[in-house]
């Protein structure tokens, strides 16, 4: 009796290890600037105050400060590049954008009161602003905010694929219909129908149920066929 041949081993195309490699060696970055900010954070709160009397101690402050904001930078940066790399591989090119813009504007916020507090900055009195400001932009731009919400979302959660036939049902949309999924971005995703190009707010596609189109040449086809 002839002994079954044992599967292929999985290959990795070469563009895949090289996008893999380029965000190993970007989270790396990442992480050696994050301890090295670290570092120069706690060394500069102790030895620092740049409301200090000495020199030493104001120049601990603003050399810290300094030396904190370029490795923080470096950091967010790279993280963000090294993140959007792992999930563009994994999702397709539509949620590398996404990961940066998140990724970056978390980073950028915790490192600039970082700064601001080693500088001797109230950061409460910016708190209360930021928070009233935030209130108020978050009223304004409420249904921007959470189209882009539920765009990330969809990207994490990814009920469908780029270049997927889908069918939403939805009566807000008019019904059912079908098309292909050509492009999604923060705010709207973009289905290519019979009857033409159809961009459907991500906060509306969220909310309504989604699926793949069935095929013509489908389970339905398979079962009407004769059976010999």
């Amino acid at each position: 009796m002839s002994r079954s041949a044992d599967p292929a081993p999985l290959t990795v195309p070469p563009t895949t290890r090289d996008q893999l490699r380029s965000a190993r060696r970007r989270l790396t970055l990442a992480a050696v600037c994050g301890v090295a900010a670290v570092a120069v954070l706690s060394v500069s709160a102790d030895l620092g105050d740049v409301h200090g009397h000495s020199l030493q101690q104001k120049l601990f402050a603003i050399l810290g400060a300094t030396a904190f904001l370029v490795l923080s930078v470096v950091g967010v940066r790279a993280c963000a590049d090294g993140l959007a790399s792992l999930v563009g591989i994994a999702g397709g090119v539509s949620s590398v954008g996404a990961v940066r813009i998140v990724v970056g504007i978390t980073g950028y916020t915790i490192v600039v009161f970082a700064c601001l507090g080693l500088l001797g900055v109230p950061v409460q009195r910016l708190l209360v602003g930021g928070a009233v400001a935030g209130v108020i932009l978050g009223i304004a731009a409420q249904q921007t905010l959470g189209n882009v919400f539920a765009g990330i979302v969809l990207l994490l959660a990814r009920p469908f694929t780029l270049g997927e036939r889908v069918r939403v049902r939805a009566g807000s949309l008019g019904g059912v219909f079908e098309g292909v999924v050509t492009a999604m971005n923060l705010v709207y995703v973009t289905i290519e129908t019979d009857e033409g190009r159809v961009n459907v707010p991500n906060a509306t596609l969220l909310a309504v149920g989604i699926g793949p189109a069935p095929r013509a040449d489908g389970p339905a086809a398979a079962t009407s066929a004769p059976v010999e």
